[in-house]
């Protein structure tokens, strides 16, 4: 069973409120450079994923 949340712009609005004051931060497993999306990807696949996995893309 999939479910995916559908929250209204006014519950949008307040999460990025609660984000700009710093009363919510995103949990950030692991992060990784682009090249090894693919070790990322297994990550996820194989693990149990508490937080974000992220990639960081050069500037």
């Amino acid at each position: 069973m999939n479910y995916r949340a559908m929250p209204s712009a006014r519950q949008l609005e307040e999460i990025a409120r609660l984000i700009d004051n710093a009363k919510v931060r995103p949990l950030i497993r692991a992060t990784y450079p682009l090249e090894d999306v693919a070790r990322a990807h297994r990550h996820m696949e194989n693990d149990h994923i508490q937080g974000k996995v992220v990639l960081k893309v050069a500037a």
